[in-house]
C-alpha cells in the first residue's frame, strides 16, 4: 500500500539524522 512505503522513506531518514546528530556529540 502507498502510505507504507513513504513512512519507511521517512523513517530511514530519521535514523540517517539520528546516526549524524549522534557522530556529532562528542
Amino acid at each position: 500500500m502507498r502510505l507504507g512505503r513513504p513512512l519507511i522513506a521517512i523513517a530511514a531518514v530519521a535514523r540517517n539524522r539520528g546516526i549524524g546528530l549522534a557522530n556529532k556529540l562528542p
